[in-house]
């Protein structure tokens, strides 16, 4: 079975200061890094921002225009590719949550609603007043990143909170009416993240949840399509792409079939699988 290369941050950083963070130009990026227009993943946090061209970014087997303007916010673990046209111009940023949670201390990058594992939609749509303004951002970001001052790194991550500052302000979450469900899809989530290689049983998470089984089938039919998805192919484990294919069979399932107990023996298969 085909697997797909993972790449860390030090994969395209050259300076050992810069182990957990990475910024450049999009069209410098591709011209020393030309393996990431083949399918990959990452073990970090990605932003990618267009200012010029057209094409497709493909993020876990949906496919988005790329277009200027386009934001795209890609969690670990997923895979994504892109055909791109050749005036594509813009910015790129890897980066750990660790480096991020280290420096800010209390404010962990989680609470940004677009890092949200939930959040299905990996893409935002900057246009307006706002495109250049954060535009402007993305190009300080690169000017103080290649700079060998003092302060350097503290520079370059007080910019990047204010990219999702300036981000939080465009940010609309497309819950589909499903708001009273979120805070227990993210626990869900992580759950799984924690317990997915020891518990199978959905009774387990539910009593994890202070929820009844019941609920917590009825949580995952109705958000399961826009939103668990998402959330499986965020986690660690989903690396595999065995995992990530047993999950999407899923997907072709009747959505009103679909429940935590359909969900809990694929994810068991896809852990068997991984051993």
């Amino acid at each position: 079975m085909k697997t797909f290369p993972v790449y860390s941050v030090e994969n395209f950083s050259c300076r050992h200061t810069d182990a957990e963070l990475y910024v450049n130009t999009f069209g410098e990026h591709l011209k020393t890094h030309p393996f990431v227009e083949q399918p990959h993943r990452h073990d970090s946090h990605l932003l990618v921002f267009f200012t010029n061209g057209s094409g497709k970014h493909e993020v876990d087997f949906d496919v988005f225009e790329v277009h200027s303007g386009s934001l795209f916010v890609l969690q670990p673990g997923q895979m994504h590719n892109w055909e791109l046209s050749a005036d594509i111009e813009g910015y790129i940023v890897i980066f750990s949550s660790s480096l991020y949670n280290w420096y800010f201390g209390n404010k962990r990058l989680e609470e940004y609603p677009f890092y949200e594992m939930h959040n299905a939609n990996p893409q935002l749509l900057i246009a307006g007043e706002l495109l250049p303004e954060i535009e402007s951002y993305f190009n300080l970001l690169v000017k103080v990143s290649q700079e060998n001052q003092p302060f350097r790194q503290d520079k370059t991550l007080n910019i990047l909170d204010c990219i999702h500052i300036e981000m939080m302000s465009h940010f609309q979450f497309q819950s589909h009416g499903l708001h009273t469900y979120n805070s227990k899809i993210k626990q869900f989530s992580q759950l799984l993240e924690t317990h997915f290689r020891s518990e199978k049983s959905a009774s387990f998470y539910a009593s994890k949840l202070n929820i009844t089984l019941k609920h917590l089938n009825r949580i995952c039919q109705e958000t399961f399509e826009e939103n668990c998805y998402a959330s499986y192919c965020r986690a660690p484990y989903s690396r595999s792409q065995a995992a990530v294919n047993a999950f999407r069979i899923c997907l072709s399932t009747p959505l009103q079939t679909i429940s935590v107990l359909t969900i809990i023996p694929i994810l068991r298969v896809s852990s068997e699988r991984m051993r």
